[in-house]
């Protein structure tokens, strides 16, 4: 629980980051709704196991929030599903976690595509870029 931050990021860092995992013909769709400059991804996972990744700037200040799902893990496995009952799908990684980093390895999805890019690209993207660190 609590809050969780990657190190601060940029466009080129997420466009390089899918073309290193061969996901290169997604790459402009999914910056493209990143902010301008730097910015660091947020978790804020809560009690009622509500896991919401969000961006903020390098003032700390939230910006747009991306993902809104349930969460569950069993053991080094975490399980993802949409929070909007209308999106099936369910997503799971492997987690490595200390008490206070957390690293995510995709594993896979059968969350539909949005906007034109698969759900597996945007959670390897937004998900795994990066390691969050413990707030």
């Amino acid at each position: 629980m609590g809050e969780w931050t990657t190190k601060p990021l940029t466009r080129s860092a997420i466009r390089s980051h899918p073309e290193a995992l061969g996901l290169q013909q997604d790459a402009d769709e999914v910056v493209a709704v990143l902010p301008e400059g730097r910015f660091r991804f947020r978790l804020y996972v809560r009690a009622t196991r509500l896991w919401s990744l969000c961006v903020t700037t390098p003032a700390g200040r939230l910006g747009e929030c991306y993902d809104n799902e349930m969460a569950r893990t069993d053991g080094d496995r975490l399980f993802l599903q949409p929070y909007d009952s209308r999106v099936e799908g369910d997503t799971t990684y492997e987690m490595a976690r200390t008490d206070t980093t957390l690293t995510l390895s995709f594993v896979g999805t059968s969350e539909p595509t949005t906007d034109g890019v698969p759900g597996a690209v945007w959670h390897r993207a937004f998900y795994t870029v990066a390691p969050f660190t413990h707030d």
